[in-house]
């Protein structure tokens, strides 16, 4: 017998029935409502794990082993690592000034604290509210 031959039966044994789940399923899948991108509220709220459960302390952190805490701490520290590049006369590309010594649960403080004071961006996409509480919170100085 061939392989293709094989494929065939195979194919021909599927009842109806199946078939018709199959397609159901796919195009159910296809069909719901896409969710676009992470809140500050959905990050916010990763971050409560380490919260309750976790400590940092400077650069050392001790984090519940959980996707969610590692969603938290890995967007900050993404956040956080991308403030610091420079232009080649040394201002910050994004202009803000966060401090090197500045670990990424801080910066997550600092958002939540910029989400309490301004609950309006609590749907908003995080990112966003992130470059927004970090810019408010270390503006880069005039010079």
């Amino acid at each position: 017998m061939r392989i293709g031959q094989s494929r065939r039966t195979t194919m021909l044994r599927l009842s109806p029935l199946t078939m018709l789940l199959s397609l159901a399923l796919l195009v159910g899948i296809g069909s719901g409502p896409a969710h676009a991108e992470l809140t500050a509220g959905e990050l916010l709220q990763a971050c409560e794990q380490i919260e309750a459960h976790g400590r940092i302390d400077g650069p050392t952190a001790n984090i519940p082993d959980t996707a969610t805490a590692g969603l938290c701490l890995g967007f900050f520290s993404a956040v956080l690592g991308v403030t610091l590049y420079a232009n080649t006369d040394d201002s910050r590309v994004l202009g803000i000034c966060t401090p090197e010594n500045l670990n990424a649960y801080e910066l997550a403080r600092v958002t939540a604290r910029f989400v309490q004071r301004n609950p309006e961006h609590g749907q908003d996409r995080a990112i966003l509210v992130v470059l927004s509480a970090a810019k408010q919170a270390y503006p880069c100085q005039k010079t």
